[in-house]
């Protein structure tokens, strides 16, 4: 193992004996390599080799593979969810005004059902309940503070958005 560990770490140009007992790189493929010898390694010499996929896998390859993900891409969901929500609520109690932009079409087609949940909503419904927009299904009452929601179609409407929000932040401050 040792010789083996010795041709991988000098072919990526890096030592490793007992005054540098570890080394972690990159090999020219991408992949990684971690190796450990004595004295830093109590059980001999140990190596490991990480190789990445050439594409990336996506959420719906790993369900379909009978993977155990389904259940914490659920809590995972959740969790966010919640926490982004919190933190609006209680911008909103602060007076804090929320200003929030939706971007492409996807974005009106996509349904994200939360798990447990049982109710799909659009990305853009979720933006707007998030800024308490004037058009948002949850408007929450004074002294709840009422954010903006802007959409864009594509990039070459953000402009007309952002001018929205900075027309909207101009007319809350305060005039010496």
């Amino acid at each position: 193992m040792q010789k083996i560990i010795d041709r991988i770490v000098t072919g990526i140009g890096r030592r490793i004996d007992e005054s540098s007992p570890m080394v972690d790189a990159r090999l020219a493929d991408g992949s990684r390599v971690n190796a450990i010898i004595p004295p830093l390694s109590i059980d001999g010499p140990i190596t490991s080799i990480r190789r990445f996929a050439a594409t990336p896998l996506k959420m719906a390859d790993l369900i379909g593979n009978g993977t155990p993900i389904a259940n914490s891409r659920c809590n995972v969901n959740k969790a966010a969810r919640n926490m982004i929500e919190n933190v609006a609520d209680t911008a909103h109690g602060q007076g804090v005004l929320i200003m929030s932009v939706g971007l492409g079409a996807a974005l009106r087609s996509l349904e994200i059902t939360f798990c447990g949940y049982g109710v799909a909503e659009d990305g853009e419904h979720i933006l707007k309940r998030l800024a308490n927009a004037s058009d948002s299904d949850t408007l929450k009452p004074p002294p709840q503070a009422q954010g903006l929601y802007c959409y864009a179609g594509d990039a070459a409407q953000l402009p007309a958005c952002f001018d929205r929000i900075a027309s909207a932040i101009l007319r809350r401050v305060p005039q010496p």
